[in-house]
C-alpha cells in the first residue's frame, strides 16, 4: 500500500514507519518532496495514484465542497487533538493580535488559510491588513527562523518543541483563543472506493497503525532510531534534537483512553460549520459524509 505524507518524514510519521519496519504493515511512502506539491497529497489519493494520504482538514472539506461525488473520506487523526498555533518570534514584539496589522503570513497553501487567518485579524479591527504570501510549503517554518516571515502556522509538538530545544521564544496564537474549533489535525485519509471495495484494507492499516503509535509511544529511543534508518531525512543535524521532539510529540498521540486514531465526527462538523458561518464556504456540508463509516461498510 502506498501513503502520501504532508510533509518529509518527521515525528509525526514514526507510527507509521515502526509499523513498517516491524513487518506489521506493507508501506510505501510517499513524499512532497519528490514533487514539492505540484499534486497534493490529497488529490493523489483522489486519482488512485496512493491508497492513503495525510493532511489537513481543509483538504478534505474543500473536496466535499467542489467535487459532486467526493471520492476522499478521513480514517483517522495522527493526533488527538489541535495541536497548531500561528506562530512569531518573540524578538519581533508580535505579542497580540492587534500587531498583526501590516506584517506579513507565510502561508502553507491550505485551502482557506488566507480567509482564516484574516477573519481573526477581523475580530480586532475590521480594516486590519496582513500580508500573505505563499512561499514554497516546505519552506516556511525556516522563514520564520530567518526572519523573512512574521508569521506562520506551526505545530506546537514539532516545530515547536525544536523551537524550545534549541532556545528560540516564539509568541503563540491558538486557533481556539480566537474563537475556533479546529480539530484534531493531521488526518489520513483513503477513497471512498477502497472503503466499500476492501474495508478489511482499512481496518488492517487502522489496526497496524495504532499499533505502530503506540510503541513510539512507549520506545521512543527505538522509534526515533527506525525513523533516521528508514526515512529519507537522516536527521543528521542533531539526533538528540529528533528524540526530544518525538517524546514531546507522544503526550498528543494518544487520546485520555490511551487510544490512538480515534476519529471525531463532530469536530469535523464543528469547523465546517464554523467555516460555513464565517461565509468561508458558500453551503454546509455533512461530516458523515467526510467520514469513513465502519458500520455502514459492514466491518
Amino acid at each position: 500500500m502506498k501513503i502520501a505524507l504532508d510533509w518529509t518524514p518527521n515525528v509525526m510519521h514514526t507510527g507509521l514507519f515502526v509499523a513498517k519496519s516491524k513487518g506489521w504493515l506493507d508501506l510505501q511512502f510517499i513524499s512532497p518532496a519528490v514533487d514539492e506539491y505540484t499534486v497534493m497529497p490529497s488529490d493523489k489519493v483522489i486519482s488512485n495514484l496512493v491508497d492513503f494520504s495525510i493532511g489537513p482538514p481543509e483538504s478534505l472539506i474543500s473536496h466535499h465542497l467542489e467535487s459532486e461525488h467526493p471520492q476522499l473520506l478521513a480514517i483517522a487523526p495522527i493526533l488527538s487533538r489541535n495541536t497548531s498555533a500561528i506562530a512569531a518570534l518573540r524578538e519581533k514584539k508580535i505579542d497580540t493580535v492587534a500587531k498583526w496589522a501590516g506584517k506579513t503570513y507565510a502561508s502553507l497553501g491550505i485551502p482557506f488559510e488566507q480567509q482564516m487567518i484574516l477573519e481573526i485579524a477581523r475580530q480586532y479591527s475590521d480594516d486590519m491588513h496582513v500580508h500573505v504570501t505563499s512561499p514554497m510549503k516546505l519552506n516556511t517554518w525556516t522563514m520564520l527562523l530567518n526572519g523573512e516571515t512574521d508569521l506562520t502556522w506551526i505545530f506546537l509538538p514539532v516545530e515547536g518543541a525544536e523551537a524550545a530545544y534549541k532556545g528560540v521564544e516564539l509568541n503563540l496564537f491558538k486557533l481556539e483563543d480566537a474563537g475556533i474549533p479546529y480539530p484534531a489535525c493531521p488526518l489520513i485519509k483513503t477513497s471512498r472506493n477502497l472503503a466499500e471495495a476492501d474495508p478489511q484494507a482499512i481496518e488492517s492499516f487502522l489496526k497496524e497503525a495504532k499499533r505502530g503509535y503506540e510503541y513510539a509511544v512507549d520506545y521512543p529511543e527505538e522509534a526515533v532510531n527506525i525513523l533516521r534508518r528508514n526515512s529519507e531525512n537522516n536527521f543528521t543535524e542533531d539526533p538528540r534534537l529528533l528524540l526530544h521532539c518525538q517524546k514531546e510529540i507522544n503526550s498528543h498521540f494518544l487520546d485520555s483512553h490511551k487510544q490512538w486514531g480515534k476519529l471525531s465526527e463532530q469536530a469535523i462538523q464543528n469547523y465546517s460549520n464554523w467555516l460555513y458561518d464565517k461565509n468561508i464556504i458558500n453551503r454546509p456540508l455533512s461530516a458523515e459524509h467526510m467520514c469513513y463509516q465502519r458500520a455502514a461498510l459492514k466491518v
